[in-house]
């Protein structure tokens, strides 16, 4: 059967994704996979479903979401055409009432979607009434559309009780204190639209009448007060059929349902999109949209089909809550701070001789919240050890997107030590956040090559979790390459990991392994892909694409040779982001602010630290002002040495300093970060004095 639908998508679906800039291709997409039938397909699905979910208006043009249920069989196709339904609303539902005051000579558009909660199938169909006999209800289709799983919590059906009493139906106008908890606690709501502008017919079969899923983590809905709701619109299929009705027609209908429990809360009112707020808070959200409520009615005890959580979608594990949000709000606040954090379990990633080589701690916040970062940035620890109090930076190699927050840490060291030897679960580490300049450009689908040696793969462990996620999570096509380079096989960390990842999306994601020592026992093309080090006779071979961006960690020489390798072949320095820990710092063909910083450093300088009570005299071969303070007998803080964690951050109460970076976390007027600091020349010329608040 051809599919005569024209146009396949109405203005308001089309102007939203005018503003996204996606029209063109998703009238072609529309032209493919909407139909003004119903699959065979689709037929059989809707005859075995035992519940589906209805978006109508009634008499008063209020716009409500609906359930029926029956044994399976209750919904038939007695053509490609048309769907008979053999079930009577539940009483106080407001689809009885509309479905009584029906006339023949008005038509009544309904919006269907069926739904297998324990294998999370779905499809949609867009039906108009033609005639209601019996308690027969007998639907002309209008469009018809499968639905990916994403948000459905898969549930099993585990008891039915068609004589099930249903409690008095309660009405209400306001949210008060039990149903906001109700609302709250929810994981899965429907909502009801229509492309139909009141008081007016449908024109064409796009402009029908829309239920749609909602689904996300408990908590995922805000009461905002007692009549409204904030909820968040994430990634989906862009076709925009609720926002897109939203555009035409405010009035929107909800429904709750607890489906352990079998109680029904159904509302009307309308619905605002809110295209300028911050929603960036919210893990997942893409915008977020206001429900405002007129009326509703709470039927308790109504399903006789009682359901049993098994488990999330993995989409809706990426995706926030709004606790989370407002921690993520206020964090700002406390980004310069040090928290405890404690340590929830420790983990071995790859081994060198009899010990660990790389471990892994994970770490929860004391809000128990995730903390917002990027791709590839790390964090800062503080901890004594042997009466010594140190702090140390630890690239954070779990995903943004992941409900954990991950460090892993390179046995050397003190500190490294101590954490391999003495940390376990329980513990607790001062931790204070940052702002690294280096991390994954989250808005680009440009290919990505992710280049590490040793520890160096932390970082792009996060990235490349990061890109695999997201691009299921968008259905996006961005191309990600791992190149890691290991001495020896059991020092591969995150191995396995990696494998699981890069063979879920074979076509987007690849992990090339180099060892430049394998044992005799190692294979060829299973434990290792190439041996040796890296090289551009390697790279050339290795790399399927262009115009690529390049992100690079590892050890100094690595990162040097790597950076000069890629320059080499014509790779733009714009393109090339690196890890830029201390003495690994890139040396770059030309710093952006290298004249500048040249012209106005002073010659020499008269330093005093004046809560330490020491004077001397520095010149520019004493290097930054952390490395002349350690060498005069002082221990300042640190963490990164490069001007991205701030922990180096000192008041200057006389004085002016010069930074040679860009600093990540930029000092006040008053102060200067010591790693990146130097002294700044005065007008006169005359030898400046410096005084430092340590």
């Amino acid at each position: 059967m051809k599919n005569a639908i024209s146009p396949v998508f109405h203005e308001g679906e089309r102007a939203i994704q005018s503003r996204l800039g996606i029209e063109k291709r998703m009238e072609k997409v529309g032209d493919k996979v909407i139909r003004d039938y119903m699959p065979a397909q689709h037929q059989a699905f809707y005859a075995q479903l035992p519940m589906l979910f209805a978006g109508f208006t009634d008499n008063q043009e209020d716009v409500w979401a609906s359930v029926l249920a029956g044994q399976p069989g209750f919904i038939n196709a007695p053509s490609a055409t048309q769907l008979s339904i053999q079930a009577t609303p539940f009483n106080g539902d407001p689809l009885a009432t509309a479905l009584a005051e029906h006339r023949a000579t008005q038509p009544m558009p309904i919006g269907l979607l069926g739904i297998e909660l324990h294998t999370r199938r779905r499809n949609r169909v867009s039906t108009q009434v033609n005639s209601i006999n019996n308690g027969y209800l007998l639907l002309d289709v209008l469009q018809t559309t499968g639905n990916c799983p994403q948000y459905i919590q898969r549930r099993e059906l585990h008891a039915y009780s068609p004589e099930s009493i249903q409690q008095p139906v309660s009405a209400f106008s306001q949210f008060d204190n039990a149903l906001s908890k109700f609302i709250q606690r929810a994981d899965t709501f429907f909502v009801a639209s229509t492309a139909q502008k009141p008081g007016q017919e449908p024109t064409t079969k796009a402009h029908g009448a829309d239920v749609s899923h909602r689904g996300g983590r408990s908590g995922f809905v805000r009461v905002d007060d007692a009549r409204t709701l904030t909820i968040p619109d994430y990634m989906g299929n862009n076709f925009f059929n609720t926002l897109g009705n939203f555009m035409l027609n405010p009035a929107a209908g909800l429904l709750f349902i607890d489906f352990e429990s079998g109680d029904i809360v159904t509302m009307t009112g309308t619905a605002n999109i809110l295209w300028d707020d911050n929603q960036h808070h919210f893990k997942g959200a893409e915008r977020l949209w206001q429900f405002t409520l007129k009326h509703g009615y709470v039927l308790k005890a109504a399903m006789p089909y009682r359901f049993r959580l098994q488990d999330y979608s993995p989409n809706s594990l990426m995706t926030g809550t709004w606790h989370e949000a407002a921690s993520h709000a206020t964090q700002h606040t406390t980004i310069a701070q040090w928290q405890n954090y404690s340590v929830t379990g420790t983990f071995t990633e790859s081994t060198s001789g009899k010990s660990s080589a790389i471990k892994s701690l994970h770490l929860t916040s004391p809000t128990g919240e995730v903390p917002n970062f990027k791709p590839g940035q790390f964090i800062s620890v503080k901890l004594t050890v042997a009466g010594t109090e140190h702090v140390r930076a630890y690239s954070i190699s779990s995903s943004p997107l992941d409900n954990v927050l991950r460090i892993s840490v390179k046995r050397e060291g003190v500190v490294s030590n101590w954490l391999h030897d003495h940390i376990v679960a329980g513990d607790i580490l001062q931790v204070k956040l940052t702002q690294s300049d280096f991390y994954l450009s989250e808005n680009s689908q440009k290919p990505v090559v992710l280049l590490s040696a040793g520890v160096g793969i932390t970082p792009m462990v996060s990235m490349f979790r990061y890109i695999v996620q997201n691009n299921f999570r968008t259905r996006s096509q961005q191309k990600v390459i791992m190149i890691n380079t290991f001495r020896t096989r059991t020092e591969q960390a995150f191995r396995h990991e990696i494998r699981q990842l890069s063979n879920a999306q074979s076509t987007q994601a690849q992990a090339i392994w180099l060892l430049t020592a394998p044992s005799e026992t190692c294979r060829p093309g299973i434990d290792y892909s190439t041996q040796g080090r890296l090289t551009k006779d390697i790279l050339q071979t290795l790399l399927p694409f262009d115009n690529c961006d390049f992100y690079l960690c590892g050890p100094t020489q690595f990162m040097q040779d790597t950076y000069d390798l890629l320059q080499n072949l014509g790779v733009h320095d714009s393109a090339i982001f690196a890890e830029s820990f201390g003495p690994a710092a890139l040396q770059r063909s030309k710093p952006a602010n290298a004249d500048a910083v040249s012209e106005d450093a002073a010659t020499s300088a008269l330093i005093t630290f004046s809560r330490s009570r020491i004077e001397q005299t520095w010149t520019p071969q004493d290097g930054h002002l952390l490395d002349f303070a350690e060498n005069h007998g002082l221990s300042p803080e640190y963490g990164c040495r490069a001007g991205s964690c701030g922990a180096c951050k000192v008041r200057i109460t006389h004085g002016k300093v010069l930074h040679s970076t860009a600093a990540s976390t930029p000092p006040g007027a008053d102060e200067a970060l010591l790693c990146c600091a130097r002294p700044a020349k005065t007008a006169n010329d005359d030898t400046p004095r410096i005084t430092i608040d340590l």
